[in-house]
């Protein structure tokens, strides 16, 4: 029983190791909010509408998200390499190795969930 008790203890333990080595993923530029403030300022109410209305669709678009986000960050920073269809020059791309074709959700959100991005700015 003592077992059981322990573990929500040892999971915050865990969500806690791994959001303190998420913050080390990317030194150079860390993710922030206001990133786009001077750039775009509506870029990221946008992109919460976006979400937010995806989630309330189907709320495992964000889990989706969020395993994305992890995917993308904790191989070698936050360049969004997860993205990147293949090509001649790089057949094998991060979106199409194992541990991400074809379980790793969300690419429609991204590519088609906002229409008029490049217009947006």
């Amino acid at each position: 029983m003592a077992a059981v008790a322990a573990k929500p203890h040892v999971l915050v333990a865990c969500a806690l190791l791994l959001l303190a080595v998420g913050c080390q993923a990317s030194p150079f530029w860390p993710l922030e909010i206001g990133y786009y403030h001077d750039k775009c300022p509506q870029a990221e109410a946008v992109v919460k509408g976006v979400m937010e209305k995806a989630i309330s669709q189907n709320p495992g678009n964000g889990a989706a998200m969020i395993r994305m986000l992890f995917h993308d960050c904790f191989v070698e920073g936050c360049d969004a390499s997860v993205l990147l269809d293949p090509t001649p020059f790089s057949p094998t791309p991060e979106k199409l190795s194992p541990p991400n074709d074809p379980t790793l959700r969300g690419f429609e959100l991204i590519r088609g969930g906002l229409p008029g991005r490049r217009l947006m700015c």
